[in-house]
């Protein structure tokens, strides 16, 4: 096994000062303040589990800039996510170069950046996911520490997001160990009462409501070319081929690739970019293992459609300069909202960000109040 590469490391770390500005240069997000509502007035939301509304909370009385009161969690697991994915490509023999790459995939795309300063279920549960593979690639004789571990881990994650039954199901799927099927059996159970009022939820957002749909032909078109921007060609091509090394990951990114699939065609909308996210992180660990043999020409067209396409965007969220209509532009929903003008439209607002907003900035909580008791 190659020894953890010192640059590999300090790629991933490199980026935690660009999303501290990325945190303090914006407001929070209309989801961000629609958890921090929820732990302020003690309202119960379906849409999640409760762990992400409770990270939200955990330092509302402290004397520090309201948005990095929120956003400290996803700073440091940002980081812990890429330093996890790093570690997972070392342990399955991954080089120095195999690590550096991982590294980019992991710190700086424009998912995994966004996820590292926005407060959201999505990195949290990565995290946890990431470190549900980490523990299958314990030592044999670290059995009993491994099964507690994977019993936590799928706590930790359910009680994040419900999309943690996806690695959950690739490990009961592909381990050959009654202990450890009982670990994540037992570690799902336990957190059910907090994850099943977010089970029928996002079935129903999933594959129900079609309220905004546009066919099924657009929707999957639109799900798969999402896929290919955000995390480039390279990602799924080398990825899928190394994917099927391992059954955990072929089992993740095959379910994933099915449910995203099944959503787009049955409800004619197309997903939302991180449904896929899962998926996407097993393809970028299988990929930076692939990575090295890439021709050259694939390698500079992966920097500049990843890292560089996302900092030039960075810079954009923090101070918006592109020629984009607000109804268009993601980071849209980043402004205004402190100064009581926030965008009447942008991508991502959802029916309760305006109220969630004046809820956290103007303290006018009655709407946000009355949408919740529906």
């Amino acid at each position: 096994m190659a020894p953890p590469d010192r640059r590999a490391l300090g790629l991933v770390l490199a980026a935690l000062p660009l999303r501290l500005l990325l945190a303090l240069a914006t407001d929070l997000s209309p989801d961000e303040a629609y958890y921090v509502a929820a732990s302020r007035l003690r309202l119960t939301i379906a849409d999640h589990p409760p762990l992400t509304p409770w990270l939200a909370g955990i330092t509302e009385s402290t004397a520090i800039p309201l948005e990095l009161r929120v956003r400290w969690p996803a700073l440091v697991v940002g980081t812990m996510f890429g330093l996890l994915c790093v570690e997972l490509v070392r342990r399955r023999g991954g080089d120095a170069s195999s690590q550096r790459w991982c590294a980019m995939f992991a710190a700086w795309l424009a998912l995994p950046l966004a996820g590292g300063f926005l407060l959201t279920p999505d990195v949290v549960s990565l995290t946890f996911a990431l470190a549900l593979a980490l523990v299958l690639e314990v030592d044999h004789e670290h059995r009993v520490l491994q099964v507690i571990g994977i019993a936590i881990l799928c706590f930790g994650g359910m009680v994040t997001k419900i999309s943690m039954l996806i690695p959950a199901a690739a490990v009961i799927m592909s381990s050959k160990r009654w202990s450890e099927r009982v670990a994540v059996v037992g570690g799902v159970i336990a957190a059910l009462p907090l994850a099943a009022p977010s089970i029928a939820f996002q079935w129903n957002h999933a594959f129900v409501d079609r309220s905004a749909a546009v066919g099924a032909p657009a929707a999957v078109a639109a799900a798969v070319g999402a896929q290919l921007m955000l995390w480039g060609p390279a990602v799924f091509w080398f990825g899928w081929r190394r994917a099927m090394d391992h059954r955990f990951d072929r089992i993740i990114v095959g379910l994933m690739t099915v449910l995203v699939i099944a959503s787009a065609a049955l409800r004619g909308v197309p997903p939302e970019p991180n449904w896929f996210a899962l998926g996407a992180v097993m393809l970028a660990v299988g990929a930076s293992h692939a990575m090295h043999a890439a021709p050259t020409w694939l390698r500079i067209t992966t920097v500049i459609l990843g890292p560089v396409l996302t900092l030039l965007f960075a810079s954009h969220v923090i101070h918006p300069w592109l020629p984009l209509p607000a109804n268009v532009d993601p980071s849209a929903r980043l402004h205004g909202w402190s100064t009581g003008k926030g965008p009447e439209q942008a991508p991502g607002i959802g029916p309760y960000g305006p109220s969630a907003e004046a809820c956290v900035y103007q303290d006018k909580c009655e709407q946000i109040t009355l949408k919740s008791n529906r």
